[in-house]
């Protein structure tokens, strides 16, 4: 059988259909997936066969595909040249390692595929067998990773790579034989970087591999290495380093048809988003948001933040901490109770990183974390503190920019959110005397990262003055906000209950309120005022906790006087009602019954009004009691007056000690009436009309 004749009969018997044309033949390339007989055949001088592949397939590669030797095409070619020696085979398998076929290279270099024929022995061609990636495994590993995956283009350069660490792959058959299906297996994936021979064939198979990716993959770049080398394998024996790489790689620019793919159709994009905004813990974690954390140094910032890894990983969703900042048992002081009684509940879904010298400026970490999270599937990751995260002066814009955008790339190729925690400027939030409370623009450094933020939370220890032994307090108010409205500032109270900690949360008005209940039995009616210094004196309660509850009772249950002499008083029957010293000592009494409390009665001796009632309607086998001299009841009860008080204080003391025991005075004279002591209760009334005159006068 003459060459063309044989040629024929192979390209027949590997379905390639052969059909007389012109001069020559036409047939479907044995050497790439083609649907239109692409490869032209005809015969030249001496009868040797002549392919061309219009697609652009090498003959090595047309030969190969038919199983075909060069003297079988070329006969009369000198038989003494060297006979082909198998280097090496690159083994092509599926996801779970089982064999599919082989790309076999031969010295002098030649490509031939070959397929398992099920005895141990080798078909050699491609006929039905699926085509997949070199090194498939590792791709999916890589998307669910979140790792780069490097194109190449020969199985030589793709082992290269993978000896510097990164996860490689290219196509059989090499430039312009890239399949559909190819970029199917890299869905999911981050991004994927296209290094293409320094060729022409080699720059169309770069953009053909990018054509196929848009839409597949978010991501994607061509990067074309400098230098005289043929391929990234020349460049490595060059003294290219993967960190030059991946540089390199960061400058590359994405394909125009590429970027195009980002935009989708607006009813598209609004079937993507959920019914509402979702949180990982409401009100305080969007889910996928940015959170910005910032309070004064040692305000409660980690107590705060490990409660939320905690409360967010009890739901079952994966946490990562990154923590840069002081020893490893602090972190587990802080951390433990709100994970007790069984902290071996937490080991699948809380993860820590303690003091690794994570970056958010540097590439490489970025990317590691990135990896981590997708691998663990993590919903929150808190990173602390922000000062121990970056290299960069935080007072320089464009730079806080980039760690801005290093945060974002984390949410968006991992889909969790992010905690970060930052350090207020010097100022009101710094003292620890103080309620005053950071604001966003108390951010430390440049605004970038709070105009970033979905979500700015902020902390304040509660004044040293309101602490209580045992638990640690401390304010948290959502001072801005994307979604919906802030929260309110809340009072977080950190208890810690034989080992196991909880926070409880109470909003800050309505612990005003309730210091406010507490207050009103020592706040007077007109006449009588008082000031808030006396008032938190009489009651032994911080400044700042009385303010905020005069503050939320005032116009509703509390009035003021404004002046040197002024100060707060209650209001009774939402109005400012003066008690008259004309009324009579029993209307009193029954008004105090149903109306108010003595604003001072805890601090003066004596019996109080309840008693004094029950002794004007009680018998006389109840009160028949030796009684002191009506007299002694005043310079009793004025020497009672506690240290400190000021004018208006002493003023509101006198008055209301006098108008006090006017009452008692009263109150006896009746009861001495009824037992038949005229005499006895004529003193009283006398004493009672004396303090009657000092309080009016008053």
């Amino acid at each position: 059988m003459d060459p063309i004749a044989k040629a024929l009969a192979v390209l027949e018997s590997h379905d390639c259909n052969p059909r007389k044309s012109g001069s020559g033949w036409e047939a479907r390339c044995p050497a790439h997936d083609d649907k239109r007989a692409s490869l032209s055949v005809s015969e030249g001088q001496a009868g040797r066969v002549l392919f061309h592949c219009h697609a652009g397939c090498k003959l090595e590669e047309v030969v190969s595909a038919l199983e075909l030797d060069v003297q079988t095409l070329f006969p009369g070619m000198d038989r003494g040249a060297k006979k082909a020696r198998m280097v090496k085979a690159y083994p092509y398998t599926d996801e779970s390692g089982a064999l599919l076929y082989e790309v076999v290279q031969f010295e002098p270099k030649n490509f031939r595929q070959r397929r398992p024929d099920g005895n141990g022995g080798h078909i050699w061609n491609m006929k039905g067998v699926r085509r997949v990636l070199y090194r498939l495994p590792s791709v999916p590993v890589a998307v669910k990773a979140g790792m780069s995956i490097w194109i190449v283009e020969g199985e030589k350069d793709a082992d290269n790579l993978v000896e510097l660490g990164l996860v490689a792959t290219t196509s059989v058959m090499g430039a312009g034989k890239w399949r559909p299906e190819y970029g199917e297996q890299l869905r999911g994936a981050r991004r994927v970087i296209i290094i293409p021979d320094n060729d022409e064939p080699g720059r169309n198979h770069a953009n053909q591999v990018a054509r196929s990716l848009a839409g597949i993959v978010p991501e994607v770049r061509i990067l074309e290495l400098p230098g005289p080398g043929k391929d990234v394998s020349d460049w490595c024996a060059a003294g290219g380093t993967r960190d030059k790489l991946e540089r390199l790689a960061e400058l590359a620019p994405a394909p125009a048809v590429f970027a195009c793919s980002r935009f989708v159709p607006v009813t598209d994009f609004f079937a993507q988003c959920g019914q509402r905004v979702d949180y990982a813990l409401e009100p305080f974690i969007i889910k996928g948001g940015f959170v910005l954390v910032i309070a004064a140094p040692k305000a409660g910032k980690t107590f705060f933040v490990c409660w939320l890894a905690a409360a967010v990983a009890a739901k079952g969703k994966p946490v990562l901490i990154v923590e840069e900042e002081g020893p490893r048992e602090i972190l587990r002081d802080r951390l433990a109770p709100f994970l007790a009684p069984n902290a071996d509940a937490y080991k699948d879904t809380l993860h820590i990183a303690h003091r690794k010298g994570f970056r958010l400026d540097n590439r490489r970490w970025v990317d590691a974390l990135i990896a981590e999270a997708n691998a663990r599937r993590a919903e929150l990751i808190v990173l602390d503190p922000f000062v121990q995260l970056h290299g960069r002066d935080e007072n320089e814009q464009a730079q806080m920019a980039m760690v801005v955008q290093a945060i974002h790339r984390i949410i968006a190729q991992t889909g969790a959110a992010v905690a970060l925690v930052h350090h207020t400027k010097k100022g009101d939030s710094w003292d620890k005397r103080s309620a005053a409370e950071a604001q966003s623009a108390d951010a430390r450094g440049s605004g970038v990262l709070v105009g970033a933020a979905d979500s700015v939370i902020a902390l304040k220890g509660v004044p040293l003055a309101d602490r209580c032994n045992g638990e640690l307090r401390f304010y948290v108010e959502n001072t801005d906000t994307r979604v919906g409205a802030p929260f309110a500032r809340k009072l977080a109270v950190v208890k810690l209950d034989g080992g196991v900690g909880s926070i409880e949360f109470v909003d800050a008005a309505t612990g005003a309120l309730a210091t406010l209940e507490q207050l009103l039995p020592r706040i007077p009616y007109l006449p009588g005022v008082i000031t808030v210094d006396n008032l938190r004196q009489a009651a032994g309660i911080g400044k700042p906790k009385v303010q905020a509850a005069v503050d939320a009772g005032m116009g509703k249950k509390l009035g003021r006087v404004e002046g040197k002499k002024g100060g707060i008083y209650r209001l009774r029957n939402d109005g400012p009602v003066r008690d008259s010293p004309s009324q009579s000592a029993t209307s009193r009494t029954a008004d105090s019954d149903s109306s108010r409390e003595s604003a001072i009665s805890p601090l003066f001796g004596g019996p109080d009004r309840d008693q004094l009632s029950g002794v004007v309607a009680g018998t006389a086998s109840q009160c028949i009691q030796p009684q002191r001299d009506p007299r002694q009841h005043w310079p009793e009860q004025t020497s009672q007056m506690p240290n400190g008080v000021d004018a208006v204080g002493q003023d509101y003391w006198a008055e209301e000690a006098a108008r006090r025991w006017d009452d008692a005075d009263r109150a006896e004279a009746e009861r001495l009436k009824r037992l038949g002591q005229p005499e006895e209760a004529k003193k009283f009334e006398e004493s009672a009309a004396e303090a009657e005159k000092k309080a009016t006068a008053l």
